[in-house]
């Protein structure tokens, strides 16, 4: 006969009898959810939030259109350029107006980047009287000329092929 060995102890046993090592497998897994879920991504951030991100890409430039469906009346329109993105987020009731009652606030960034303040404000109309349009423009769109300087200066002595 050989001689008994213990059982492995399984993983649940071992969080609920190590608190420390569970309060640290929590953690972990709170801080890895959440560094997926906040931020400016298009699609959203897996959050109801009203935040809206759209990227211009050569093949993909978009121009977005806010409507008042109340009046079917354009109220903004913006061609975002290549290599840029439009961040746009809702808030409700901040705006004095009584046909108005919400605030957009938008700004126009770097592709890929997911954080920072939204400064353009503009009122505008309730979650029930507002329509957001996106259009896609004729492909291939080139990025602007002062986007193609900065990305070559980037690259230095390097140099690169076009």
């Amino acid at each position: 006969m050989g001689a008994e060995t213990e059982p492995m102890p399984n993983l649940l046993t071992f969080l609920c009898f190590r608190p420390r090592a569970l309060l640290v497998s929590l953690a972990a897994a709170g801080s890895l959810a959440a560094m997926g879920c906040v931020g400016y991504h298009p699609g959203g951030n897996l959050q109801s939030e009203d935040t809206f991100t759209y990227w211009s890409t050569p093949h993909m430039p978009q121009t977005v259109t806010l409507v008042d469906t109340r009046t079917n009346e354009k109220m903004w329109t913006y061609e975002i350029p290549v290599g840029k993105e439009l961040v746009m987020k809702f808030y409700k009731d901040t705006s004095p107006g009584e046909h108005l009652s919400d605030t957009m606030r938008w700004e126009v960034m770097d592709v890929e980047k997911t954080s920072g303040p939204l400064d353009n404000v503009l009122p505008v109309p309730d979650q029930f009287s507002r329509r957001v349009d996106v259009e896609v423009r004729p492909t291939p769109e080139q990025p602007p000329a002062d986007a193609e300087a900065s990305a070559e200066g980037s690259m230095g002595a390097a140099g690169g092929a076009k």
